[in-house]
């Protein structure tokens, strides 16, 4: 499917304006995003330390 109109500031003020009552469920589902990202991060670190430091390393309890 082909647009033929493009993205630009115009558009992006008319989102803002539309979204500007519902701040707070904005900035909250800013924050969860963070912390998803954060976690997933973390988690896949945790997996890293846990293939190198124990797998590879020979532990096998």
């Amino acid at each position: 499917e082909e647009f033929s109109t493009q993205f630009n500031g115009r558009t992006m003020l008319r989102i803002l304006a539309q979204a500007k009552p519902h701040w707070r469920w904005l900035i909250g589902f800013l924050i969860a995003i963070a912390a998803v990202s954060g976690l997933d991060s973390f988690f896949t670190y945790l997996s890293k330390q846990i293939v190198d430091e124990g797998i590879l390393a020979g532990d096998k309890t």
